[in-house]
């Protein structure tokens, strides 16, 4: 899927990040799956998870994982927009997530989830607008739904075929 926005032309990779980051008024809207999700949230619901997931340490790495994401996405027993996939928990009553009941672990393991580091983040910004925005890297993982680093032995994993090994995570899709 590749997006056109029919400005690039126009922008350097410095006002796209700007806007990205910062350009919470700006009314462009991606399709996908059946929401319209905002250009500047998916991108940075994205780049979290790359943030947290690979520390954006390797691009392939960065991009395999949001290759799982927005294979979730098109499945449809998933939501349907990169930040619900991202941010899908078990939840209490109140609404908050339970520790160590989410599909992207960092999102319910108590700490902030507020970059702290602008370099990786600066980083994880630019992969996930180049995953999102630009169309790239898609299909990478080969229809991947799940990923886990290389140092846990998740139960879930017996159940799917392994796709790939790319940085410090193994990729799985459902068998068919």
């Amino acid at each position: 899927m590749s997006i056109n926005l029919g400005i690039d032309k126009y922008l350097t990779m410095s006002k796209k990040l700007l806007l990205l980051l910062f350009g919470t008024c700006v009314s462009w809207s991606l399709a996908i799956g059946q929401d319209n999700v905002k250009v500047p949230t998916a991108v940075h619901c994205v780049a979290l998870n790359i943030y947290y997931e690979t520390s954006a340490k390797s691009k392939a790495e960065s991009m395999a994982v949001t290759d799982v994401v927005m294979n979730r996405v098109k499945d449809k027993k998933y939501p349907n927009n990169p930040c619900d996939v991202i941010k899908q928990a078990r939840l209490y009553k109140s609404g908050e997530p339970i520790p160590n009941k989410c599909q992207f672990s960092w999102f319910c393991d108590g700490k902030p989830d507020v970059p702290f580091d602008n370099k990786v983040w600066q980083r994880s910004v630019e992969f996930a607008y180049e995953y999102v925005v630009k169309g790239r890297y898609h299909g990478l993982t080969e229809g991947a739904t799940h990923y886990h680093a290389t140092y846990v032995r998740p139960h879930w994993a017996r159940a799917y075929k392994r796709v790939a090994v790319i940085g410090r995570h193994i990729f799985y899709k459902p068998v068919d």
